[in-house]
């Protein structure tokens, strides 16, 4: 454990994670000077406000059930989300991968031109789902299974292939490779397997247009 750079900067709405990946080069060269491994959290952990309320509507379910689903509701702060209880950390989490697909898609885009943003050696994430997605949608990984086609329920963006591609690009910045172009193009078309996909249920913590990350200020590298 003395070895790793674990940062819990959190995951999901509010993206504060994302002054951490914007100083990633950084960050990353700082723990490898020091011998150690960077490593991002993106996965959630729900709260004493979230687990009192959940335990009142599984022990207490008749006492006072709709001031406790609005109270856990309001514990994750997502507008229009008034009057459900996620009663599953991995509920939590694929609420947390709605809006950590806005912030790895937009880490990703801002370093196709500065390098200074970029990926820690690792990040550790919720809801990994089939084809290097993480679930996005309403329905539990565990029974339900990815659909072929985009359905909210069971929705997911291309974790995975972001990775790979963001490890290219880093790659092939450095390194002359005549494989470069082919390997870049073939990590692009599996990222638009499973891009960004957003929809209107603000009622279970997805709002159609989620907040924008923040502007950065910064000087274009690569053009």
């Amino acid at each position: 454990a003395n070895l790793i750079d674990n940062e819990l900067a959190g995951a999901g709405y509010g993206y504060r994670s994302l002054s951490t990946f914007r100083a990633g080069k950084a960050n990353r060269q700082r723990a490898t000077a020091s011998n150690k491994f960077f490593l991002i959290s993106l996965a959630g952990g729900d709260g004493k406000c979230v687990i009192e309320a959940r335990a009142l509507l599984t022990f207490l379910p008749i006492v006072e059930k709709r001031k406790n689903k609005q109270k856990c509701a309001a514990c994750y702060n997502i507008p229009g989300m008034t009057d459900w209880c996620p009663m599953s950390l991995q509920e939590s989490g694929q609420i947390n991968n709605y809006y950590n697909q806005v912030l790895l898609e937009g880490v990703f885009q801002q370093g196709e031109h500065d390098d200074a943003t970029d990926f820690p050696n690792a990040i550790y994430i919720d809801g990994l789902d089939s084809d290097g997605q993480i679930r996005t949608g309403t329905e539990r990984v565990n029974p339900s299974i990815a659909s072929t086609d985009y359905n909210p329920k069971t929705a997911g963006y291309g974790y995975s292939s972001t990775i790979i591609a963001a490890n290219i690009r880093r790659f092939c910045r450095q390194h002359s490779s005549p494989q470069c172009g082919t390997l870049a193009a073939s990590a692009e078309a599996a990222r638009q397997k499973h891009p960004v996909r957003t929809w209107d249920d603000a009622a279970h913590g997805r709002l159609a247009s989620p907040p924008p990350l923040p502007p950065a200020t910064f000087s274009p590298q690569y053009v």
